[in-house]
């Protein structure tokens, strides 16, 4: 890669200094040439750190005070910066001595330009991480670049300060090996601590003017100097391993610890909020960097102390929260040292302990916890809201880091002495709960106290019994639910108390009381839902306690408490609902129910007592499993079944002992952790010993519920057959993942005789079955009839779901390869069974055997079964013959498993020609499965023929012609044996003749993949169309796949094969034989389509002349891949003078998208469009690789069409463009047809702008288009509707970002207005209110005067003239006559209409007018109708009103106060209008409405 690809570029540059780096390169490599070197980094180093070295000397002896050599070495060291990344570090090292020294020079000469001095500065990063600790020890220039970066950082130039410090922290990065500690670490840090020492020297001064400058300019420094440590400082503690660099960090951190107080007496607390950040950077480094594991527990602890006695003012929003949250911190590093510590004494990997730490672990830092959390808690939380939220809150984070991470294992166990510095802990928080002083901060407090229970609770449950006493203070008060406001931080707390001290030692401090055992105590039914609650929510294993990976809570529990309870209270409401007492009976149900949902929770959270309390339990949930709901806990409201949630709690807990068990130990880990690991999966494994002691009793309680059919299944579905059969697989899903648990632990013997069991009880009830079939007088007496009664229907079901039974069993059997293919062995009974079963007349059975067989020969081997009597049993006439549409595509795996693990790849020639047909005809199936299942069985056969004749031609002898001749004539062959004349004009070779095909050879069948397509090709022979156009599918799908293998002869026969076909006259045919021209023209390479290419536009165009048109947009697509694969004029040349059209429409609309394509500064896409440096041919590869990666649907059914819809309507993106095989492709294949269709959608907007966050924007959005218009509804068609969308797209043009071009008529462009047509105008209802009939203008008094009758009568007759000329009419130009009826010049209307005299249109007029639209058929009166206004009239139209000047003036004032209140939205209409109009009647808000009927009578 060109490192300097940014820079040639900007020769032009305006600049200037971007200019002459570009300059100065090409300088530089001209040279580089002109000495006959390489252009390699080396050549450039050399010559740019020469071209620096002569300016420098060349400045040294002369005097060059213009600075003309200052822009010349910014461009060198610009340039050099790039090279210096790329130099080896052994040139480097070998050449410092000179490096270094021009570096210094221009530090020294020029440090006032700070472009030249970045670069240099990056340069000289580099050249020190490569020195090794000799040159950083004794080198004095290395020390003095080292001092020079050092300088830079507290530059006055921010830009040079911020690389200044990025160089020094990559530089102690970069330790020379072996030390892990770089040498210019403690030089570093003695340098920062010298700034700060000097602004606490300045800062202790006296005051004066001269002072104050001093101090102004020292803060400064130390400011970023602040900024610097805070960029190093994790650095630093990375490396505090060495003595030396502890120490200087050590005397740093004091310090930068005596800043704030400085700070603070001269007023600046900016110093303060930046020191808080460098030791917020040093206490919260993240875990990669491992700085804090480095720093000391005495350097911690000192750290703590001095920032605990920088107490800022505890309301000040802007330090207060910053340094809580370093206290913070600071004890989580000061914690994980501790913890460290004490898991280190507990493994005894501790070689000798030192006594101070010791001392501060087990004395100092309780007691420093404990007073740091009774100092925060008084000072900030019993403040209440005199203290801000935000301080609030950080404080609340901190004191939740000392009550759960900071309590030590020393201080839990220390508390049994009562002043413990836990037990002060414990009194403050239970003090603050209890207090009404901290009310308003009690949700903080509940969230401190939920930290300390989660903490101290599962090692001592005993000390946080007051805690836990003082929130149910809260929870059982009678106020609780009206004036408690923390009750999602209460509630968080009780679940957290649950979780830590489990649900024993829980009910313990908190009983539940439910049947009101302990009178003094309320009733806490509610715990069962926080149980609920809590149990859902997984805990983190403790950071002191990580021995501890079982959970808190126990079988026992529920075996001793929860489960009598539940039993009681499910036997009261069994009670209490005989005795009618509804209320009471669903309420103990309702208990009892939550106490059982508690089980699988349970079972969950991994109890530590499973192996020696689940011999207790198993009797009881065994019961369950086996007694039916009306039997366990009768007269129950809601029949409730338990036994689903027992499924779901033996498999959780078979599983989590299960994952427990087979956890994997890190031998990268701890002796302590591995120890630790080891000992829990012990326990998991002999828990599960335990378990699998009653492994068979709970697998015979889950068979026989497997495959029991519960009666009400049957009473409840009116269903037969198949919906009945799909209920119960429904009702025994619950079973299936229990029986799955149980079996991974069950013993692999009982395994095996259980699996002969059931094959033994399938075998029975079939034969039940088919003896009481023929009682009730079925023939068929496997099928499923109508004459079937209830109960021979629920025994079927139960046969199915011993089938599926048998089926789960499969994969636990044993899997010894040598058992397997043992006749004696189950499963090899089970496969003989199976293959007995296939021609069972039963569909349902059917589809259950080959799904069994498919799942049985993955587990066979392929030589422990005969794979030849297996394939004569498959294809045996009375098998094929009784397989239903329902069995396909279980039956065509099948086959496809079979062929594809065949070991005599001899039997292929008989298994795939027998096979062949019927996969064929899958590929047609209505299922979607079953026909991907045809599609991939075709595939798996050609793929094996392919591998048989690849393995058969590298033995084959090349030199033998007459085998390559036989084999070249096999196709012409098999289609003159099939049946179809190959004599055909441009179809035949001109030197073929009989002579030459009586001498070929007669063809046999060989293994390679042209024999397969031979017989693929013979199904084009069949007399049904359905065979061939199933043939030509299959055909096209092999060669989608095998386009690539095959060899061009090949190729030109099948497409010459498939063009004779499709001189059929069936459309199914003729659709499938298009498919197969579409994929080859896609997967073809263009020189095999050459020859043909006539051909095929001949024979496809004449498909698109039929009279309904079936095939016109399929042929459209076929021409425009045709001209994207070769080019316009060529396709065009052999089209016919007819169907020039077609390709002119085409031409029009490539011409349009380029345009498009071109103003929106996109290169267009066709075919032709290729880049002259490309290659033809890989560019045609590419094309085609492109095409197939879409897969065989999307190429073979698909629309690609990249062009607009045309005039017509059809084709394009824009048209309706869906093939009708659309609705039979698979949804990952449908991508463009629904691109096409998303492109018609339209948003709504009625009065509102849509909200797209609203959820009523499905509402709004509308995959129709809007309306065309009046001239696109009465045309009624849907050309018309897509004209008019069309039509309305091209309304405006958008610019690239979407904004709309809006121009006047006579500006727009005229190819738009050819383009676009006859575009449907909206009608001019203003000009409508002054040219019509009923056209009419206001007086200033408000009255109607109406347009003159004459007037309108002669614009009538001159528009009539018009009209004559034009034979149109739009609709805004139609006047509207009056209301007789009568036709007379031209009043009602223009033109006559198709097939309407003028008096039939003008009466439609007419009644339209009227209103006779609404009148109703069978009453008397108007009706409303959907979709159009309400009959009713404002202004009545009666004789007595209409002409009356006083009447009418009044009316007038009542319709323009409706009207003005419409207006302005108000909802009481116009209610101050007096007038008493003889069919006006006022509502309940004073509109004034008038009965439209009543005047309509008088008026008549």
């Amino acid at each position: 890669m060109d490192i300097f690809g940014r820079v040639r570029t900007q020769t032009s540059s305006g600049l200037e200094n971007q200019r002459q780096i570009a300059v100065l390169l090409a300088a530089v490599e001209q040279t580089i040439v002109e000495q006959g070197e390489q252009l390699v980094p080396l050549a450039y180093f050399g010559a740019l750190m020469s071209m620096i070295e002569g300016q420098l000397q060349r400045e040294a002896s002369e005097d060059m005070a213009d600075g003309s050599s200052d822009s010349v070495l910014a461009a060198a060291s610009y340039l050099l910066a790039m090279v210096f990344p790329r130099i080896p570090q052994g040139v480097l090292r070998l050449k410092f001595e000179q490096i270094a020294q021009i570096f210094d020079a221009l530090f020294d000469s020029h440090d006032e330009e700070a472009p030249l001095v970045r670069a240099t500065i990056s340069c000289a990063e580099f050249l020190l991480v490569a020195q090794d600790s000799a040159t950083w020890t004794s080198n004095q220039m290395c020390k003095k670049l080292h001092e020079t970066l050092l300088l830079f950082t507290i530059d006055n130039r921010p830009k040079v300060r911020k690389i200044a410090g990025e160089a020094i922290r990559r530089i102690l990065l970069s330790a020379p090996p072996p030390s892990f500690s770089h040498p210019a670490t403690p030089r570093t840090i003695e340098f920062c601590a010298q700034l700060v020492n000097e602004f606490v020297s300045v800062s202790a001064a006296t005051s004066g003017s001269a002072a104050d400058a001093d101090r102004t300019e020292v803060e400064q420094k130390v400011l970023y100097s602040l900024v610097f440590i805070k960029s190093v400082i994790a650095v630093f503690a990375a490396q505090a391993r060495s003595d030396k660099i502890h120490q200087r960090l050590e005397k740093l951190s004091a310090v930068l610890l005596a800043l704030p107080v400085r700070s603070s007496r001269v007023g600046n607390t900016v110093i303060t909020q930046w020191v808080f950040q460098v030791f917020d950077a040093l206490l919260s480094s993240d875990e990669s960097s491992g700085s804090h594991a480095h720093l000391e527990m005495p350097l911690l602890a000192s750290v703590v102390k001095q920032l605990l006695q920088i107490t800022p003012y505890q309301n000040d929003a802007a330090l207060t929260p910053a340094w809580l949250n370093l206290i913070a911190d600071g004890f989580v590093r000061l914690s994980d040292s501790v913890r460290e510590h004490d898991l280190a004494v507990q493994a005894g990997s501790m070689e000798e302990e030192d006594a101070a730490v010791k001392e501060f672990c087990t004395v100092e830092f309780p007691s420093l916890v404990a007073s740091v959390f009774d100092r925060i808690f008084s000072t900030l939380l019993s403040k209440g809201l005199a203290v801000k939220p935000a301080i609030l809150q950080r404080a609340t984070i901190l004191l939740s880091v000392l009550a759960n991470q900071a309590v030590s294992n020393t201080m839990v166990d220390a508390a049994v002495q009562d002043d413990a510095p836990l037990n002060t802990m414990i009194a403050t928080i239970n003090k603050a709960l209890t207090s009404i002083h901290f009310r308003d901060t009690w949700g903080y407090v509940l969230h401190i106290a939920a930290s300390l229970i989660e903490r101290v609770a599962p090692a001592a449950p005993s000390f946080v019994t007051p805690i836990v006493t003082a929130m149910f203070g809260f929870r059982d008060d009678p106020a609780y639910g009206s004036s408690f406001p923390y009750k999602d931080e209460l509630a968080r707390a009780i679940n957290v108390a649950i979780q830590s001290l489990g649900m024993a030692a829980f009910v313990d401090i908190v009983p539940l009381n439910i049947e009101n055992e302990l009178p003094t105590q309320p009733r806490r039914p509610y715990l069962l839902s926080s149980f609920n609650d809590a149990l859902k929510v997984q805990m983190a294993p403790s950071t002191w306690t990580p021995s501890r990976l079982f959970g808190t809570h126990t079988l026992e529990f529920f075996l001793t408490t929860l489960l009598p309870l539940a039993t009681r209270l499910l036997e009261k409401a069994g009670r209490s609902w005989t005795e009618s007492k509804q209320v009471e009976a669903k309420l103990f149900e309702t208990l009892g129910i939550q106490i059982f949902d508690l089980f699988p929770l349970i079972c969950a959270s991994l109890p530590a007592d499973v192996g020696s309390q689940f011999a207790k339990l198993a009797p009881h949930i065994g019961r369950l499993l086996q007694t039916s709901p009306d039997q366990a806990f009768p007269n129950l409201p809601s029949k409730h079944d338990f036994r689903p949630v027992v499924c779901e709690g033996l498999k959780a807990l078979i599983t989590t002992l299960n994952h427990l068990a087979n956890l994997e130990v890190d031998s990268d880990e701890d002796t302590v952790s591995t120890a630790w690991r080891t000992d829990a999966s012990s326990k998991a494994k002999s828990a599960l010993r335990k378990i699998a002691v009653y492994s068979n009793r709970f697998l015979s309680a889950l068979c026989n519920n497997y495959t029991t059919i519960d009666p009400s299944v049957h009473d409840a579905s009116k269903a037969k057959g198949q919906a009945l059969q799909v209920l119960h697989e429904r009702e025994m899903q619950r079973y299936e993942s229990t029986i799955r648990a149980f079996l991974l632990i069950a013993d692999k013997k009982a395994v095996a005789d259980y699996f002969m069991t059931m094959i033994k009880s399938f075998l029975e009830k079939q034969t039940e079955i088919q003896a009481a079939s023929k009682k009730s007088g079925n023939s068929n007496s496997g099928m499923q009839t109508d004459r079937d009664g209830p109960a021979l229907e629920m025994e079927r079901l139960r046969m199915y779901a011993i089938l599926d039974l048998t089926l789960l069993l499969v994969p636990f059997l044993p899997a010894d390869e040598a058992q397997l293919a043992s006749t004696t062995s189950p499963l090899q009974f089970f496969f003989k069974m199976l293959v007995d079963q296939m021609a069972d007349p039963d569909a349902t059975l059917q589809k259950k055997t080959y799904k069994a067989l498919l799942l049985l020969l993955q587990t066979l081997p392929p030589t422990a079964y005969d794979q030849a009597a297996f394939y004569n049993r498959l294809f045996d006439e009375t098998v094929v013959s009784r397989a239903t549409s329902g069995t396909k595509r279980s039956r065509i795996r099948v086959i496809q498993y079979l062929c594809e693990s065949l070991v005599d790849k001899q039997i292929l020639l008989q298994a795939i020609p027998a096979a062949l047909p019927e996969v064929i005809l899958a590929t047609k199936e209505a299922s979607e499965k079953s026909r991907e299942a045809g599609y991939d069985c075709l595939v798996a056969m050609g793929r094996q023929m392919l591998a048989q004749g690849q393995m058969a031609d590298s033995a084959m002898d090349m030199s033998s012609p007459s085998k390559t001749n036989a084999r070249s004539a096999t196709l012409a062959n098999a289609l003159a044996k099939s049946g179809i004349d190959s004599d055909d004009e441009g179809m035949k070779d001109e030197h073929d003749d009989d002579d030459e095909n009586q001498d070929q050879p007669e063809h046999q069948g060989e293994l390679t993949l042209r024999e397969f397509f031979l017989m693929v090709v013979a199904g084009l022979a069949s007399t049904t169309a359905h065979m061939q156009s199933a043939s030509i599918n299959s055909l096209a799908r092999l060669l989608f796949e095998f386009a690539d293998s095959l060899d061009s002869g090949m190729v030109t026969e099948l497409l010459r094969t498939v063009m004779l076909v499709m001189q059929s006259r069936n459309k199914e045919v003729v659709k499938a034989a298009l498919g197969f021209i579409k994929v080859a023209i896609v997967c073809l390479p263009q020189e095999l389509l050459e020859d043909d290419l006539e051909t095929v536009i001949v024979k496809i165009l004449e498909h698109s002349h039929d009279h309904k048109s079936h095939f016109k947009s399929k042929v459209r697509h076929i021409f425009e891949r045709l001209i994207r694969r070769f080019s316009l004029e060529a396709v065009e040349g052999f089209v016919p003078e007819a169907d020039q059209k077609l390709v002119a429409n085409i031409r029009k609309r490539r011409e349009r998208l380029k345009k498009q394509k071109a103003s929106q500064g996109k290169r267009g896409e066709q075919g032709d469009d290729v880049d002259a440096n490309d290659d033809p041919a890989a560019a045609a590869r590419r094309s085609i690789q492109q095409a197939k990666s879409k897969g065989f649907e999307s190429v073979m059914h698909g629309s690609d069409s990249e062009l607009g819809s045309d005039s017509d309507g059809e084709g394009g993106r824009g048209g309706r463009n869906s093939d009708d095989d659309d609705s039979y492709l698979p949804e990952q294949f449908r991508g463009e047809t629904r691109k096409v269709r998303a492109r018609g959608a339209r948003i709504r907007e009625d009065e509102d702008i849509v909200d797209f966050l609203d959820t009523d924007i499905v509402s709004k959005v509308s995959a129709a288009g809007a309306a065309s218009g009046r001239v696109g509804r009465a045309r009624g068609s849907a050309a018309g509707s897509a004209a008019g969308t069309d039509a309305r797209r091209k309304d405006f043009k958008a610019t690239p970002e979407g904004r709309l071009i809006i121009r006047d008529e006579e500006d727009g462009d005229a190819s738009d207005s050819d383009d676009a047509g006859e575009r449907p105008r909206q009608e001019d209802y203003y000009k409508q209110s002054l040219e019509s009939e009923t056209a009419f203008t206001r007086m200033a008094d408000g009255r109607i005067k109406f347009v003159d009758k004459r007037k309108r009568d002669e614009d009538a007759m001159d528009e009539d003239d018009d009209h004559a000329q034009n034979h149109t009419a739009k609709p805004h130009q139609r006047n509207l006559g009056n209301g007789n009826g009568t036709v007379g010049s031209g009043r009602w209307g223009q033109s006559s209409g198709k097939g309407k005299t003028h008096t039939q249109q003008d009466r439609a007029e007419v009644d339209r007018m009227l209103g006779r639209q609404y009148k109703a058929k069978r009453a008397r009166g108007d009706i409303k109708k959907a979709g159009m206004p309400a009959p009713h009239a404002y202004i009545p139209l009666s004789g007595h009103v209409v002409g009356n000047m006083h009447k009418s003036t009044k009316l007038d004032e009542g319709f323009r106060g409706v009207i003005k209140a419409a207006h302005t939205g108000s909802s009481a209409g116009s209610g101050k209008g007096r007038g008493h109009g003889g069919a006006a009647s006022g509502d309940a808000a004073g509109n004034r409405t008038y009965s439209r009927s009543k005047a309509n009578k008088k008026h008549k």
